[in-house]
């Protein structure tokens, strides 16, 4: 059986004393690489029924693996543009579909259905689709995840928990407790005018970047 390590122990700790002090919304904010997402599954044991939001489909599939094993469940399933596992006990959902009209309303989920909410990517969180999330679910207690919880465009994220983050672990810090290894950056000039190409939710099209990225490739000197 999978168990809690370092950082994890520290951030299960911080949860429980905040939920202690009556809050029930938090932010754990951790470098990537952390173990956000089993601490997340962690966290939700002792919870009847648990919903975890993401904007990509491999975040999704990737949490249900963690959930999975520390849960110790087969009870686990997607909400997506292809699945439709609206009865689990566990659902992983994206963003895009939940926040719809068609699955966000008291016919498939009443404002109490899940007691526990993990909201990935919680910098995110200030986007018209989250919101509408936000408003109409009414958890027992809602984590919000992220290791950059500062948006470019200045909107604040911290009003949707309350202003409560018991736990914080950024990258320096991790690297310097050996969570993380040291690692360089190395970049390479792109002159690419990014401002062009559609997005989609808060990323550009792949579709898009490919076919662009392909006409840049072009050999400007054909023979």
């Amino acid at each position: 059986m999978i168990e809690p390590r370092d950082a994890q122990i520290e951030a299960l700790y911080a949860l429980n004393k905040t939920r202690q002090e009556g809050y029930s919304k938090a932010l754990i904010q951790a470098a990537t690489g952390v173990g956000k997402t089993c601490l997340a599954a962690f966290d939700s044991l002792s919870y009847q029924r648990i919903l975890f939001v993401a904007h990509r489909q491999e975040i999704l599939l990737q949490a249900a693996k963690a959930f999975k094993k520390i849960h110790q469940t087969e009870n686990i399933g997607l909400l997506d543009q292809d699945h439709k596992d609206l009865d689990a006990k566990i659902l992983m959902a994206s963003v895009l579909t939940l926040s719809s009209d068609q699955y966000l309303n008291h016919e498939i989920f009443s404002r109490k259905a899940f007691d526990y909410i993990v909201i990935d990517e919680f910098h995110h969180a200030a986007a018209k689709s989250y919101q509408k999330i936000l408003d109409y679910l009414q958890p027992k207690f809602l984590l919000g995840l992220s290791a950059t919880p500062e948006r470019m465009d200045g909107r604040s994220v911290y009003a949707l928990c309350d202003f409560n983050v018991p736990y914080k672990v950024d990258l320096q810090k991790a690297i310097n407790r050996s969570l993380l290894v040291p690692f360089h950056y190395y970049a390479i000039y792109d002159d690419t005018d990014y401002s062009q190409m559609r997005k989609q939710v808060d990323d550009l099209s792949l579709r898009i970047l490919k076919k662009h990225m392909n006409l840049q490739r072009a050999d400007p000197y054909p023979s």
